[in-house]
């Protein structure tokens, strides 16, 4: 099974993890976010949003089975490589904050 370098995690936002990996040591570093199925209360295992199939990158079951029921990644999410692809998804998230702020 394929396993990334996690090499840091920020904050979670909403249902998402925002990560950056890279596939081995010699590999550049992607920002990765995805949705992750998780069961913050601990009751059970947690339907996703596919049915409840965590699955990674390639189709496969990415979930693992913790004491607190299944948890793992969906293939919902992003991968950006390119320093080209952060800066405009930072620019379109500028202009979707500044349009929020206004409306408040």
């Amino acid at each position: 099974m394929f396993k990334e370098i996690v090499c840091h995690e920020f904050p979670t936002v909403g249902k998402y993890r925002v990560r950056l990996v890279r596939a081995d040591l010699k590999s550049p570093v992607t920002l990765d976010v995805r949705e992750y199925v998780g069961n913050p209360d601990g009751g059970g295992p947690v339907q996703g949003a596919n049915g409840g199939r965590a699955t990674g990158a390639n189709g496969r079951s990415s979930k693992s089975l913790s004491k607190d029921g299944f948890e793992g990644f969906t293939r919902r999410g992003i991968k950006l490589a390119t320093t080209k692809e952060i800066m405009e998804l930072r620019d379109s998230l500028t202009i979707a904050l500044s349009m929020l702020e206004v409306k408040s």
